[in-house]
């Protein structure tokens, strides 16, 4: 017994790197084609460089919802699939990979109620009359006035235009400017298929004749002479765009290795571990409690790192600080929230900071799944284009948004505790006032930091220091809440319980700061209109507001009663 509990912090930290490690390893069959080392290729889409493999995957993500696709019974990867779209569209035709959701648009293209959810492009065509018509009705309805089956019948448009410029090779731009003063273009404009009635003006670049070779090759089921093409193209351009290359090969990696969906899972396991050992710390002396608290936080340090490479991967592939849309504050609001909980840890010793940080780094994970809509690294726009604010003015303020959810998460800990169990004992009472007090501290000080910093900026990209614009207000908001929470209790209005109920409350102006926003789609901070998450930011709201009035629940009612 002795043994296992010796090891078992150690068996969880292996079992950690074996599920990061998993993904690396091959998931489909390698078949006869080089399908690696076409996906490493690099093109252009989107307004930067990044491998086909990015591109394949994004564009399936896209249309299906999904980064691989069934063919013949099998799952394969994007890239067959985009290989297929580009090179044998008279196969990827077939494929069911069109996504619909909503019933009333699933009606229009012969789908019974309950059953089919994905349909080919071969299928679709059966109805593009009709679909055309409705696609060019809807399109001249303004969009913030669409209903919500004439905003799923453009989600479906938009699908399809993104399949049609693949099957055409209009996109992505795959000739490479290996000369001076070239730029990246798409196939199309140097080779024209047959089919498509045009006529060649100019002869064709090396690069473009060797990516047709591939095309080609592969439209021809030739396996021999498809690899022997990628393996000439992807030579050539080693030697001449080197620096390029090597950044597109490192993606694929990132690609396969997916951090943050790796990270969301190892999350789940750290916070299960940890609650274990809260559940077990009640018994005096507990051995179990202390090996499972060991091993939770063994595994949160190494979904930290994880994350942490994959924050500076991004970094490197941008080129811009961590932080430049909503996908990526969340990624970074989960990793510091993870940063703090593990120095909570380290200075209190409870499992307390392990558990929240963990919750909160997996709640943020799943967040940031759901806000990505196809690249995550898309191009800058021109107002956030400088990386010396993004590295002071966004980062400061993200951080700020970070300790006041962490403060919040702690907030609610200490209400749960108190309100429905006997856990809040005089020492965690304590221990959780303490960790309150010193969050909203630092993200007082973060928050005020970032403000006046976002000021400086607003100042010379728009003349003017301050607008009460609606994320302007949204941060001196998060700034004036620290504070209250603060002077409240320095001026003996409210003690650890009031501290608590409050902190939740910061919970709530935070995220309206985050995301209420882009939900109003005005002001110049909204750079990414979106009413999709407004239910789930309401239930968010109601589930903070519930928690706010248990915690005023008179003490003599707790379960536990603090001293």
């Amino acid at each position: 017994m002795n043994t296992i509990t010796k090891l078992f912090p150690a068996i969880a930290v292996l079992l950690s790197l074996i599920v990061i490690a998993m993904p690396l390893l091959p998931k489909h069959e390698q078949g006869a084609y080089d399908l690696d080392t076409l996906a490493s290729l690099p093109v252009s889409a989107g307004g930067r460089t990044k491998p086909l493999d990015t591109v394949a995957r994004n564009s399936l993500m896209i249309v299906s919802d999904r980064q691989t696709v069934t063919i013949d019974g099998k799952r394969q990867p994007a890239i067959r699939w985009m290989i297929d779209v580009m090179a044998r569209p008279q196969a990827a035709n077939t494929y069911d990979v069109f996504r619909i959701d909503y019933p009333d648009v699933r009606s229009l293209v012969g789908a019974v109620e309950g059953k089919q959810k994905r349909f080919s492009f071969a299928h679709l065509q059966r109805f593009g009359q009709e679909l055309n018509e409705q696609f060019q009705r809807v399109d001249k309805i303004p969009t913030k006035v669409r209903t919500l089956y004439q905003k799923h019948l453009m989600e479906l448009s938009g699908h399809v235009r993104t399949y049609f410029m693949l099957m055409e090779r209009e996109t992505p731009y795959a000739i490479p400017p290996l000369a001076e003063g070239e730029q990246w273009r798409p196939l199309v404009a140097e080779i024209h298929t047959p089919h498509e009635g045009h006529e060649t003006h100019a002869e064709p670049s090396q690069a473009a004749k060797r990516f047709d070779n591939i095309l080609t090759a592969y439209q021809d089921q030739n396996p021999d002479r498809f690899n022997q093409a990628v393996s000439e193209y992807a030579t050539m351009l080693d030697q001449q765009i080197p620096d390029i290359t090597r950044k597109a090969r490192f993606e694929v990696f990132f690609n396969k290795l997916q951090p943050f969906y790796q990270g969301t899972v190892l999350y789940v396991l750290a916070f299960l571990l940890s609650c274990a050992s809260l559940l077990t710390a009640g018994f005096k002396g507990s051995v179990m409690s202390r090996t499972l608290g060991r091993a939770a936080v063994g595994v949160l340090a190494v979904t930290f790192i994880l994350n942490t490479f994959g924050l500076s991967a991004r970094v490197y592939m941008q080129g811009y600080a961590p932080v430049t849309n909503l996908y990526s504050s969340a990624v970074f609001i989960g990793w510091f929230c993870v940063a703090m909980g593990l120095f909570l840890e380290w200075l209190f010793k409870n499992g307390l900071g392990a558990a929240l940080s963990a919750m909160i780094g997996c709640v943020t994970l799943i967040i940031a799944h759901n806000l990505a809509d196809g690249d995550t690294m898309q191009m800058m726009q021109a107002v956030l284009d400088s990386n010396f604010w993004l590295s002071t003015h966004v980062i400061t303020v993200t951080i700020g948004y970070s300790a006041t959810f962490l403060a919040g998460f702690i907030g609610i800990a200490y209400i749960l505790m108190g309100v429905y169990t006997r856990g809040l004992t005089p020492d965690r009472h304590k221990t959780l006032g303490k960790m309150m007090y010193g969050v909203i501290a630092f993200a007082l000080l973060f928050s005020f930091v970032g403000t006046v910093l976002g000021g400086i900026w607003a100042d010379q990209s728009w003349g003017r220091f301050w607008g009460w614009d609606p994320k302007e207000n949204g941060a001196v908001l998060i700034v004036l809440m620290n504070a209250l929470i603060l002077h409240a209790r320095w001026g003996g209005m409210v003690k650890t319980r009031g501290v608590a109920v409050l902190a939740v409350f910061g919970n709530i102006i935070t995220a309206w700061s985050w995301f209420g926003t882009n939900m109003l789609g005005v002001g110049l901070h909204s750079y990414g209109f979106m009413d999709s998450a407004l239910m789930w930011m309401l239930v968010f709201v109601v589930i903070q507001l519930a928690i706010m009035t248990a915690g005023l629940i008179p003490i003599s009612r707790w379960q536990s009663t603090p001293q």
